[in-house]
């Protein structure tokens, strides 16, 4: 009798636990799709599109409980002409430093980036 009980109470420990993980799975969704739409919001409302980006990115970032949230432009290498990219908008919760210069004219072959280039852009 007591293995029955015992095989009852974990069924129901499992139970509980796989709905308590749903549940949390199902919020962290909610959360994501309410900062999708909100960055959308911006992305179309806002006029200046430097502000509307700026927003955007600090919805995502919210939304994601991310320390960092970036936005990439490629373009050419000023010296060789390789692909490079450059950080052109960041956004950082408070209280985490800026990593924006850091990130200008990256050469993706020479930075060890160029796998991140041709998945990426395939």
């Amino acid at each position: 009798m007591n293995k029955l009980f015992d095989l009852i109470r974990t069924f129901l420990i499992r139970e509980i636990t796989d709905q308590k993980n749903a549940e949390v799975e199902l919020r962290q969704r909610d959360r994501l799709l309410q900062g999708v739409a909100e960055a959308a919001n911006y992305l179309l409302a806002e006029m200046n599109y430097e502000i509307a980006i700026e927003k955007a990115l600090a919805s995502f970032g919210a939304a994601a409980n991310s320390h960092h949230i970036y936005l990439f432009q490629n373009h050419p290498h000023y010296l060789t002409g390789d692909m490079a990219t450059s950080l052109q908008f960041e956004w950082t919760r408070t209280g985490i430093p800026s990593c924006q210069h850091l990130w200008q004219n990256q050469s993706y072959q020479t930075s060890g980036l160029e796998h991140w280039y041709n998945n990426l852009s395939s």
